[in-house]
């Protein structure tokens, strides 16, 4: 039986049609709108994403100028204390503005119970005197406020005067029609003028020009020079940036083009994609990743490489991505004599590195590992093994390795640390070997030999493999109890197991060779940790949760409740992966979509949030969020998740090879999307009808085996020989049908398979089914 499908050349023209001119309908007030006609391809793209902002509501927003620069504010006045601190506009490590405020004919113009409109690009406030719109351009420290005035209403002047973060007194430079002041650190100074350059005057604080449509630009530079130098280019050019910036966030929405039957879902996705770029650095040499905002606005490198996959791989940001783990590598010690021999560093700062935990060098072999599968990029290979080598060297010379194989480290050396009010070090005591930290050393020896193979390196590739043997022989017996204890959270120095039951056992389930036993523990991991809005980070029946967080403690206390009670978003996309693996689709979905929310309704829209209060109930009410509005690793994570193991795409492309794995919710019928092999961007298209599922690749050429892999069917490999072909698999009940398709031409069936309730697949998929039947989220049982 041939499957019915659309040929790949109509189904591309199809998608990209869709994609350009489709008008979906808001779900829900909050949610995305779009304008009912295009206004021409450069704006329709980025207006169909608008949110409406109501007036009772005063939601934290940033935008970067993709150069380390952000502005963090809010649409209506600054009401949260905890963020007030950080308002305002940031530039390298201070804080050079706080706000500004706006004028007509001498009177301010207040932003709060003003409709307000945010878009990917900019934000849009309606005053009763006029259309304020806020953005910033990429590569230039430089912000810009456009107004357009009711006539009806101005008469004479607008104007604009700057709020904070100065030394002395406001400067006014007649000869650049700007007002000029130097920051509060005395570090650089900001100027302030209208784009035209028409006459200005400087009356109370503040500067005004004429009515009518006027472009307020604000820059700075690290003297007054400077800034005046910037303001004058700005003047020139502004209309410039703005399209450039304007049409490299186009192209990033075609490119990574999300269209399914849940218009709410691919507006969800396509904001947290957008948000995640804008806090990827991409300026030459300097390339990085920030960490979160609007605080721990920091290079960190294992956020960094924890957030790789999904926060620059899976868009294919590979000169980013190379970039990035070159930086870090140039700072990895080589001093033998150190007691961080071989280290790469947690942080490099002015300079200088910082070496304080082994999971940055970890993560530096997995991040490296992840970047030749999905570009297959041998070169880099060559050019960072040393690096690979000389980190296991390092350890292996510091002692840091015992008899059995573990990576050992110090109580104050895994993820549960922070600072308190005095910038204390405040840790939760996991010496000398976290289940966390241990599994990232499995895999980090398990990619080292696989990378040792493809350098013909056979020593090293033979030596990590049977450290890696070892240590999880080891591991087996050491942190496994009873399925209900879970794995144990660490083996202290005197050799004993702490079973605490936390969520960093999640991360060592997959070097578990008892699929049975991996799977009792994750129902109670799922049934004590995993809550509507992420994962607890320690069980309510231990002795050290913290109930209600406490937010009027000082410091120290919080920290100490992060770690012992507190949800994190970022934990979420192990837990889900876990469940999709086993087939339990539905429950990781829900969690899913609940970090949607979260990211579209409590914080910055698009932005995942650091933690959550576990003080809730349900799923109807969103939880307090905590910490950085915005965090790398848990935005990063929701998109690795949704690209890797929903819609299942993981490349092999170091072995030009391509696991496809979809596991599409219920919720959708249909989907088109794109995906990269290498630098090749191809096509997927779903498609659900009552009885069957329908998947279509367009290839664009790849060459190298695909195996597709179905919950109920054996897997299956075809070898694509680099035509530009089509990969269409149907699955029913019944049987799974395969078949290639090459332009126009008509499919050609390769393989078929009928449906065994005996087959293994199919046996384990029921097993996991029954274990996990009556597992839901903690607040719900």
């Amino acid at each position: 039986m041939t499957p019915n499908i659309r040929n790949g050349i109509s189904h591309a023209l199809l998608f990209i049609l869709v994609l350009l001119c489709s008008c979906e309908q808001t779900e829900t007030k909050k949610h995305p709108r779009v304008s009912p006609t295009p206004k021409g391809i450069s704006t329709f793209l980025l207006d169909k994403l608008t949110v409406d902002i109501p007036y009772s509501e005063s939601r934290p927003f940033f935008f970067t100028n993709k150069s380390g620069d952000f502005f963090f504010g809010q649409t209506q006045k600054i009401d949260q204390k905890n963020y007030s601190l950080y308002a305002g506009w940031h530039v390298g490590k201070q804080i050079v503005l706080r706000d500004y405020q706006l004028y007509a004919d001498g009177r301010s113009l207040v932003k709060v119970k003003r409709q307000t409109e945010l878009r990917p690009h900019e934000l849009v406030r309606m005053h009763h005197a006029g259309k304020e719109v806020f953005h910033l351009f990429d590569q230039h420290s430089v912000l810009a406020i456009d107004f357009t005035p009711k006539s009806t209403v101005v008469k004479n002047t607008l104007g604009i005067s700057v709020l904070g973060q100065r030394h002395g007194e406001l400067i006014f430079d007649q000869q650049h029609n700007a007002i000029v002041y130097q920051t509060i650190t005395e570090n650089g100074f900001v100027a302030v003028g209208e784009r035209k350059n028409q006459p200005a005057k400087f009356v109370g604080g503040r500067l005004e020009v004429p009515k009518g449509k006027v472009e307020f630009l604000i820059a700075y530079g690290k003297n007054k020079q400077e800034a005046l130098t910037l303001l004058d280019k700005a003047r020139k050019n502004a209309k410039t940036w703005k399209n450039e910036r304007e049409n490299r966030l186009l192209n990033f929405l075609r490119t990574n083009a999300m269209h399914s039957s849940s218009p709410t879902f691919n507006a969800d996705m396509q904001w947290i994609h957008l948000n995640m770029d804008a806090m990827l650095i991409n300026h030459g040499k300097q390339a990085s990743l920030m960490t979160g905002i609007p605080y721990a606005n920091r290079n960190l490198s294992e956020d960094c490489f924890s957030s790789f996959t999904g926060a620059i791989l899976v868009t294919g940001e590979f000169e980013v991505a190379k970039q990035i783990l070159i930086n870090f590598s140039n700072y990895q010690d080589r001093d033998p004599a150190s007691k961080t021999y071989g280290a790469i560093p947690n942080e490099v700062i002015d300079g200088r590195p910082v070496y304080s935990a082994p999971a940055a060098s970890l993560k530096f072999i997995s991040a490296l590992w992840h970047y030749l599968k999905y570009s297959g990029d041998m070169s880099l290979l060559d050019q960072l093994y040393p690096h690979v080598k000389l980190i296991l060297d390092g350890l292996e010379h510091q002692g840091k390795i015992d008899a059995k194989g573990y990576l050992l480290h110090q109580d104050n050396q895994t993820w549960m640390s922070g600072l308190d009010i005095e910038g204390k070090f405040i840790f939760v005591p996991r010496g000398n070997r976290a289940v966390e930290v241990e599994a990232s050393w499995y895999d980090a020896l398990c990619f080292s030999a696989e990378m040792a193979s493809l350098t013909a390196h056979t020593d090293d590739q033979g030596k990590w493999h049977n450290l890696s043997e070892k240590m999880v022989y080891h591991f087996r017996k050491d942190f496994t109890g009873l399925p209900s204890q879970g794995l144990a959270d660490h083996v202290d120095i005197n050799g004993s197991r702490d079973f605490t039951f936390r969520c960093n056992q999640l991360m060592g389930l997959h070097l578990l060779k008892d699929g049975y036993k991996a799977n009792e523990i994750l129902e109670h991991i799922w049934s004590k940790l995993v809550y509507p809005f992420g994962v607890s980070t320690i069980a309510k029946s231990e002795k050290d949760f913290v109930a209600d967080y406490p937010v009027k403690s000082i410091r120290q206390g919080r920290v100490l409740a992060d770690f012992n009670g507190q949800t994190w978003p970022r934990v979420t996309g192990v837990a889900m992966k876990q469940m999709l693996e086993v087939g339990q689709l539905g429950r990781a979905f829900r969690l899913f979509e609940n970090i949607n929310r979260l990211a579209m309704d409590r914080t910055v829209i698009g932005g995942v949030g650091e933690m959550a209060e576990t003080n809730t109930v349900g799923e109807r009410a969103l939880p307090t969020m905590h910490g950085a509005l915005i965090q790398s690793n848990a935005n990063a994570e929701q998109l690795r998740i949704w690209s890797e193991y929903f819609l299942g795409v993981l490349p092999e492309l170091q072995e030009k090879r391509v696991i496809l794995a979809p596991r599409i919710p219920l919720k959708f019928d249909y989907i088109d999307t794109q995906f990269r092999l290498g630098k090749k961007l191809c096509l997927f298209s779903y498609r659900r009808n009552e009885n069957e599922q329908e998947y279509t690749y367009d290839l664009k050429g790849f060459k190298g085996k695909i195996t597709f892999n179905d919950l109920r069917y054996p897997d299956q490999t075809i070898n694509i020989n680099g035509d530009e072909q089509s990969l269409i698999i149907v699955t029913n009940n019944e049987e799974m049908r395969v078949a290639l398709q090459k332009g126009d031409d008509d499919p050609v069936n390769i393989t078929s398979v009928s449906y065994s309730a005996e087959n293994m697949k199919a046996k384990k998929l029921a097993e996991a089914s029954q274990i996990f039947a009556e597992t839901d989220f903690v607040t719900e049982q």
